[in-house]
């Protein structure tokens, strides 16, 4: 099962685990071991400050009160900011897994994985973001960029060397919430800027596709 953030720069991704055995009273320790060494890849690779993060997400398994499951499903996010990073990360979840299967008399499997790669800016990226910019001041909005920790199709796009703008929409808060809502008043403003944005494509968008094949082909 994989689970996304709309925003850029950073991958998102949802590993599922599936423990299964005849010795059923290990599985609680074994989530035990896995939970405990999972977050220390936040330590022993690289710290926080480099943009991994792993995070224990939900456990869940069985079906009534009294019975014993059979099974039981540990699922974990996993964020980074480099293909690299991405890389050396699925090693270590790998390894993690892989150990504790070791130790334990239950079976492990591991489902998911990285399927969207980090969000980087290319040259060609970067002009489209300043034409954001440029176009949020002929309306006096001051649009300015954050890295936000999640990720979504933009990073895919990107991927394949298609420049892209994430979170151009309406103003809001509490996003994926239950008290998620819109400013209705910020419909026709941010329409107006799409709109000013699509006109400086349709008058330079020669240039951004020079740039863009440029950055292609090194």
């Amino acid at each position: 099962m994989i689970r996304f953030n709309d925003h850029w720069t950073t991958l998102l991704n949802t590993f599922d685990l599936d423990p299964y055995g005849q010795v059923k009273d290990k599985r609680i320790e074994n989530w035990k071991q896995i939970i405990s060494n999972l977050p220390l890849i936040n330590k022993t690779q690289v710290n926080l400050e480099n943009g991994i993060t792993v995070n224990i997400a939900r456990i869940s398994g069985g079906t009534a009160f009294n019975v014993v499951p059979a099974a039981a499903v540990l699922q974990f996010n996993v964020r980074c900011q480099s293909v690299n990073q991405q890389q050396e990360l699925d090693a270590k979840i790998k390894a993690v897994i892989h150990e504790t299967a070791q130790q334990s008399q239950v079976a492990l499997e591991i489902s998911g994985g990285f399927s969207r790669p980090p969000k980087s800016i290319s040259p060609a990226n970067q002009l489209l973001m300043d034409w954001v910019v440029e176009s949020g001041k002929q309306l006096d909005i001051n649009v300015q960029f954050k890295d936000t920790g999640g990720c979504c199709d933009g990073n895919n796009l990107a991927a394949v060397g298609l420049p892209n703008v994430d979170t151009l929409g309406v103003l809001g808060g509490q996003i994926h919430t239950a008290d998620e809502f819109m400013l209705i008043d910020s419909m026709a403003e941010r329409a107006k800027l799409s709109l000013n944005i699509l006109q400086k494509i349709s008058e330079e968008g020669d240039r951004l596709q020079a740039l863009s094949k440029r950055d292609n082909e090194n």
